[in-house]
């Protein structure tokens, strides 16, 4: 396999386009399903409540950016158990948190995301090495 070539999902060979659809179609369905279920505990907990005071846009993209910014500190440092999910290390629950927030801001905005991630990752498929980019 060369540099530039995707690695194949287990069972799939992605040029076959019945088996892509198939694939395609549980990644929107199971993005519908979770950021459904991540909005409601997020209500849950009260992010969503009046007197606690609607998110919005811009101040749900900060909440992401500040899940990236943690991330960032936590590959800076050592790599450590997570305080709160200790069989994971911290960096891969920041990386949670960032995908958490994500599926949030997602069914508070009524974007189907996981048809979103689908369309990008097909025309992702037909750009240029790099993008056409240096880096």
């Amino acid at each position: 396999m060369s540099a530039i070539e995707p690695a194949p999902l287990p069972d799939y060979d992605l040029r076959d386009g019945r088996r892509l659809e198939v694939l395609e179609s549980s990644v929107e369905q199971t993005f519908k399903r979770l950021s459904s279920h991540i909005h409601g505990i997020a209500r849950e907990k009260g992010f969503y409540e009046k007197m606690a005071g609607y998110l919005n846009r811009g101040e749900r993209i900060a909440l992401i950016h500040s899940e990236a910014s943690e991330l960032l500190e936590a590959d800076r440092k050592s790599v450590e158990p997570d305080k709160h999910c200790p069989e994971f290390p911290n960096h891969a629950i920041e990386m949670a948190d960032i995908i958490i927030r994500v599926l949030d801001k997602a069914h508070a905005e009524d974007v189907d995301i996981g048809a979103a991630i689908v369309a990008k990752c097909r025309a992702n498929a037909k750009r240029p090495y790099k993008h056409g980019k240096k880096f």
